[in-house]
């Protein structure tokens, strides 16, 4: 059994020190982190797991005269911020004596040139690298969004085409910008996981039961 964690590198600058993280839904780390899945990580991994780290980097694109001091600074943001992710998660692993390994952290960079034809080689991409028994931690909070949503479909597709792959948590991070000077630039972490199983409801929804299954969704969601 793998606890693989899926997630989308963040693009924009994040501080040197930690970022401002808390939940009321989640499991968080005690220990101030700079990256929302390395506090998902470090709540859900015990001496002995097999843990697989699957990451999506947006490919490196090509400015023209007009933007390429803009690609070249997002396509160096990406890679900056990608690397202390890493160390940050190869920390936590080492502080539960979990063994880093090669395969332990994957890769999976899109394109160069956003398509459609991109989001369907990150879908195949994510979806080849789970595997039977595997136990899932998506986070949904960074990312282009239709890469987001193809990271949720193969999470979907995986835990149906597989046999005994189940979702651990499906989260998201929201930027909080109240009043409150306390609560400035904080993010808010969301249990998104009953979303997960509700997507599943509406995907085996048998044709003409729709009234039948509204009743259900009543019982369900208050």
């Amino acid at each position: 059994m793998r606890k693989v964690f899926l997630s989308s590198i963040i693009l924009s600058k994040v501080p040197e020190g930690a970022e401002k993280y808390y939940s009321e839904e989640i499991e968080m780390s005690k220990e101030p982190k700079r990256f929302f899945m390395s506090h998902i990580i470090d709540a859900n991994v015990q001496e002995g797991d097999e843990v697989v780290i699957i990451t999506n980097i947006p490919g490196k694109i090509e400015g023209n005269k007009d933007n390429v001091a803009l690609v070249e600074a997002r396509n160096k943001l990406a890679e900056e911020n990608y690397q202390a992710f890493k160390q940050e998660a190869t920390d936590i692993l080492k502080a539960h004596k979990i063994d880093v390994k090669e395969t332990t952290f994957v890769e999976v960079v899109g394109d160069s040139e956003f398509s459609n034809l991109a989001c369907h080689r990150f879908f195949k991409c994510v979806a080849h690298n789970l595997k039977e028994d595997d136990i899932l931690y998506v986070d949904i909070t960074f990312g282009m969004k239709p890469y987001t949503f193809s990271m949720f479909i193969a999470a979907a597709y995986a835990v149906n085409a597989a046999e005994n792959i189940k979702i651990g948590l499906v989260a998201y991070a929201e930027r909080y910008n109240g009043t409150d000077p306390d609560m400035n630039n904080t993010s808010i972490g969301y249990d998104l996981t009953s979303l997960f199983y509700l997507n599943e409801i509406a995907a085996n929804v048998g044709k003409g039961n729709k009234a039948s299954t509204d009743k259900v969704l009543d019982v369900l969601i208050s």
